[in-house]
Order: structure tokens, then C-alpha cells, then sequence
């Protein structure tokens, strides 16, 4: 069991860098910034934040966890004009 639970330890390590990254991200970018689309077909900054947290919430609470969690991923890709505070928050 000693092994399970380091891989846990690291997986959690690695997930809350990357997570704590994008919100420091988010938050240091305007409200515009958020929104922009560097190029038409692509994702802004804010619709990016916002089903990174989604998967997250699916993965750990669905899959880790066992619980039921719905998710609208299409919403989540839809965000625009969402604030920082809500985006890394």
C-alpha cells in the first residue's frame, strides 16, 4: 500500500502546481486578455481555465471519488466575459 499512496502524494503534488500555475496565470490577465482568441478557431484563456477546472472536478470527484458529477463541457468552452475571481477561485 506504501507505493499506492506515494503515487497519490505526487499525483496530488503535481495537480496542485498545475492548477495554483493557472490561476496565478489568470489572475495577473485583464478581463479583455481573458477573452481573447489569439486566433479564430482556438480557445480563449478564460474558456481554457474553465474546463481545466471541469475535467479536474470529473476526474477527482467522478473518478477518484466515486461520486456523480455532471459536467456541460460545451459550456464550458462557451465561457466569455467569466471573472478571474471565479476563473482561479
Amino acid at each position: 500500500m506504501a507505493v499506492a499512496s506515494d503515487e497519490r502524494t505526487v499525483y496530488a503534488g503535481l495537480l496542485r502546481s498545475t492548477l495554483e500555475a493557472i490561476a496565478q496565470t489568470v489572475d495577473e490577465m485583464s478581463e479583455g486578455d481573458l477573452d481573447t482568441h489569439l486566433i479564430e478557431t482556438a480557445s480563449s484563456a478564460a474558456q481554457l481555465a474553465n474546463h481545466t477546472v471541469g475535467a479536474v472536478r470529473g476526474y477527482a470527484l467522478g473518478v477518484g471519488c466515486a461520486l456523480d458529477v455532471e459536467r456541460d463541457r460545451a459550456a464550458e468552452f462557451a465561457a466569455q466575459g467569466v471573472p478571474a475571481s471565479e476563473l482561479s477561485g
